[in-house]
């Protein structure tokens, strides 16, 4: 639980900031931020692997919290630094209802409080999707023979697709068609990615799969941030995004356990991995009507 907290608190408030910080090309801005995340994603899983058989994962993950906190506490200094012209933005913000009008936005008709929950509805479905194999990639894969160093770097390309997607492909897809069709692209990669995991065992095969499933990855989460920036209240745009975020988080949550005890009983992932495609395909079709809507809505208007 923890830990839950501990990932609104922090990447929440990144987002948030970025956006305030960039008026122009959002999705880019974000996508540079979230990519740090991936970046670790990629660092972190061979030297976890290394140390944890040589220290054990207690030790390994208490050094790593001392690492944790030397670094990131004076990093987060940086914060402090006041947005240029806060003061205006935040005069303004309030008599706005959304941010600039940006393709791909929520529908009008929804209010903000509606939109935020069905949002964090959507959120949950693509996050359980996310961590059955972010939390079990490694089991599943050393699970088909495959050596346990081999499994670790299938993680750490994963990871490496998602640092990709964030810094090439997130910020034109949004910036141009908006954050929903954002987050229904890399829904759709993400989807894909995780049921070919069902079906392919061979280890270039599994690769090629891990990439594509972190390049659908990568993509989504920050892509609701931008959405948020679209189509709610400017000053809100901090705490709106933390509750979406943190509905993720509990998605997350809900997913690694999932994986695990599916596997329990079935003795295999792949029931697993079909739970979760249903739940990204569940994802895919409230954001694909919230796409809808809001095009409808467009349409009206543009007649009127």
């Amino acid at each position: 639980m923890l830990g839950l907290f501990g990932h609104a608190a922090l990447f929440s408030p990144l987002l948030t900031n970025v956006l305030r910080w960039f008026e122009n090309r959002p999705g880019t801005a974000v996508g540079a931020v979230a990519a740090g995340q991936s970046m670790a994603g990629v660092v972190w899983p061979p030297v976890f692997s290394f140390f944890i058989q040589d220290i054990g994962w207690r030790d390994t993950y208490f050094w790593f919290g001392i690492f944790a906190f030397a670094t990131m506490l004076p990093l987060s200094l940086i914060m402090y630094r006041r947005v240029p012209g806060a003061s205006e933005v935040s005069a303004r913000a309030r008599t706005d209802v959304a941010g600039p009008p940006t393709r791909g936005g929520g529908p009008a008709s929804l209010s903000p409080k509606t939109l935020q929950c069905v949002l964090g509805l959507a959120i949950v479905g693509c996050c359980i999707a996310m961590a059955l194999p972010l939390g079990h990639l490694v089991a599943h894969v050393s699970d088909l023979g495959h050596p346990a160093a081999r499994a670790a770097e299938i993680l750490s390309v994963a990871l490496a697709g998602s640092l990709i997607s964030r810094l090439t492909a997130l910020g034109p897809v949004a910036d141009r068609y908006g954050g929903l069709v954002s987050i229904f692209t890399f829904s759709a990669l993400q989807t894909a990615g995780l049921v070919l995991l069902i079906f392919f065992d061979g280890l270039l095969a599994l690769y090629l799969i891990a990439f594509l499933f972190g390049f659908g990855y990568g993509g989504i989460v920050p892509s609701y941030p931008v959405v948020v920036r679209e189509s709610l209240p400017v000053h809100e745009g901090g705490r709106r995004t933390a509750i979406i975020i943190f509905f993720g988080a509990i998605g997350m949550a809900i997913g690694g356990w999932l994986g695990g005890f599916v596997h329990d009983l079935a003795g295999s992932y792949t029931p697993a991995f079909l739970i979760g495609a249903a739940f990204n395909l569940a994802n895919l079709a409230v954001i694909g009507t919230l796409i809808h809507l809001g095009r409808r809505a467009t349409a009206r208007n543009a007649i009127g």
